[in-house]
């Protein structure tokens, strides 16, 4: 890492001196041309440079050219971490079209609904078991195989050969900043997918934000060992490096915490991107060591993560920033960073664990991208410093809402821009957010609100006790009741006991959970990127009370 934050900060303002905002292709196109020699991919054991995939990505262009796509088309992508995506991504953007993520784990159901919902008209799909089902769907066009021709399907390599006529358009024409560039599903954990809408200014300003926050000097080396479908990895991995000219580490191979370490090492990563603690906590077992990594300085996870987990990966890795934040799709990842120069001490919220926290992703004084509120829930009035409330987001990195889906837009966005996140937090005096949870995580018991998060973070004092998540889940008499599930390297028998007279000494009443449910951390439910799934603890939580009652 070069110099202090502050002169990596010079830096970056010399680079851009005003924030005006792009296109995906302007940005792209810029920054290929200012580090055109310079490495940007990493893939296997191939390199490419910025002028490599710049020119990968005029050759892809032309190829949806011919094959009919315009200005506004729907694309669906449905790829790994492989190159030609990358080239795929800004070949879109070039023509005006409007690619479509779609993960590669997607279900049949799920990738019919996808492709209705989001009116797709082209497909580019690495998955061969989808393969015969957007065969079946007569609204798509064409469909492009990473693989060999298969029945009718053109492959990559045909796609790559098809050129436009010298008269024919191949995307010069001006875009947008403000246009829709892409749509991303998010898990549907509560409900069906919904078609978070991005824009290319969005995207870009998400992206800078996080190289500026961050502290990112010129040829930073990126590591990223989660899929670019998902926004984390997509704006803070592949749109963070070529803010700064870095490059971006990929993998052939699912993750695998031996293949990670070896090419973090092998390639001198200088950052690793996570999407949970689990990931960072698996390598840590893989038993790195400062030696090993001399040139490795940040690790980033998007999720809250126990303290010890923050500790250990700072021993293990001779880490000196480990930054975590506050974000989702719609904000385009990152609402909030931990940045290098942050008190760490100011976003615990509670002894042992560690929440979502840090400021603003951009300094509000130099370019303000975002804005952040918290809102009575009762009142829909303003809440003071440390006073609890809604998490509210306004600016340019936001989502103008879901595609197709005005209902929940209109839900979700007010009049006055804000986007009503859901989420529980508090504004201390210097702007530090901190994540108190999901306003639907609460739970009542005998007209009593119950906030889990707090319950969690009275338990995980106890000296047995790793890591706790709590969930409610019906009762008849109580209507709500409290459910521990408790992560613990102590044997378990008399443990319940000692958890609920410290709970009682430590709790109101109410605020005591009612079951308490030994489990080892790694077989809980998860999301696709890793986070718990609270969702799925209850339906464990009903189906073990079931059987033990």
């Amino acid at each position: 890492m070069v110099g202090t934050y502050e002169e990596r900060m010079r830096v970056l303002d010399e680079l851009y001196p005003t924030w005006k905002g792009y296109s995906l292709w302007e940005y792209f196109e810029e920054n290929s041309q200012r580090f055109f020699n310079k490495e940007f991919l990493v893939y296997s054991d191939c390199s490419f440079s910025y002028g490599d995939i710049y020119q990968y990505a005029l050759q892809a262009a032309q190829g949806l050219r011919v094959i009919g796509v315009k200005k506004g088309s729907h694309i669906a992508v449905c790829m790994n971490n492989i190159p030609e995506y990358i080239a795929l991504i800004f070949a879109i953007a070039k023509v005006g079209g409007v690619k479509v993520s779609v993960n590669t784990n997607v279900g049949e159901d799920e990738m019919q609904y996808i492709v209705d919902k989001a009116d797709v008209e082209y497909c580019f799909c690495q998955e061969k078991r989808l393969l015969p089902i957007l065969k079946n769907i007569g609204k798509i066009k064409k469909i492009v195989s990473m693989d060999e021709e298969d029945n009718g399907i053109c492959s990559w390599k045909d796609f790559l050969r098809m050129r436009c006529s010298e008269t024919e358009d191949v995307g010069d024409e001006k875009i947008d900043i403000h246009a829709l560039c892409d749509i991303m599903f998010t898990s549907g954990s509560t409900s069906a997918p919904k078609g978070v809408m991005m824009t290319h200014d969005m995207i870009t300003s998400s992206g800078y934000a996080t190289a500026r926050s961050r502290g990112m000097e010129p040829g930073r080396r990126i590591c990223v060992p989660i899929p670019l479908f998902h926004a984390f990895a997509y704006v803070e991995g592949l749109f963070a490096a070529i803010t700064v000219g870095g490059t971006l580490l990929l993998f052939k191979e699912k993750f695998n915490t031996d293949k990670t370490l070896l090419a973090m090492q092998e390639r001198k990563a200088n950052d690793i991107i996570c999407v949970s603690p689990i990931m960072i906590d698996l390598l840590v077992k893989g038993k790195p060591s400062p030696e090993r990594f001399p040139v490795l300085h940040a690790a980033y996870w998007a999720a809250a993560c126990p303290e010890w987990i923050w500790d250990r990966a700072r021993q293990a890795f001779g880490i000196s920033d480990i930054s975590t934040g506050y974000g989702m799709t719609e904000c385009g990842s990152t609402a909030t960073i931990i940045r290098p120069e942050d008190d760490k001490d100011r976003v615990k919220v509670c002894h042992g664990r560690l929440k979502s926290g840090g400021r603003a992703a951009i300094d509000p004084d130099r370019d303000a991208l975002l804005e952040i509120r918290i809102q009575n829930i009762e009142t829909g009035e303003e809440t003071g410093i440390d006073e609890t409330g809604e998490v509210l987001l306004r600016g340019r990195t936001m989502t103008p809402g879901y595609y197709k889906d005005a209902v929940v837009t209109q839900h979700t966005i007010d009049q006055d821009g804000w986007f009503h996140t859901g989420d529980l937090g508090i504004l201390d005096e210097k702007g530090y957010l901190k994540f108190l949870g999901r306003s639907n995580d609460m739970y009542k018991i005998n007209g009593e609100n119950v906030s889990p998060q707090f319950v969690e973070s009275v338990l995980s004092r106890h000296e047995a006790v790793n890591v706790v998540e709590v969930v409610g889940i019906g009762h008849e008499k109580c209507g709500e009741v409290g459910v521990a599930f408790i992560d613990t390297d102590r044997p378990t028998e008399g443990l319940e006991e000692e958890l609920r007279i410290y709970a009682k000494e430590h709790l109101a009443r109410f605020q005591c959970p009612y079951y308490y449910i030994f489990m080892k951390r790694h077989n809980w439910p998860r999301t696709e990127t890793g986070k718990i799934s609270k969702k799925e603890l209850r339906k464990v939580a009903v189906s073990y009370i079931q059987h033990h009652s």
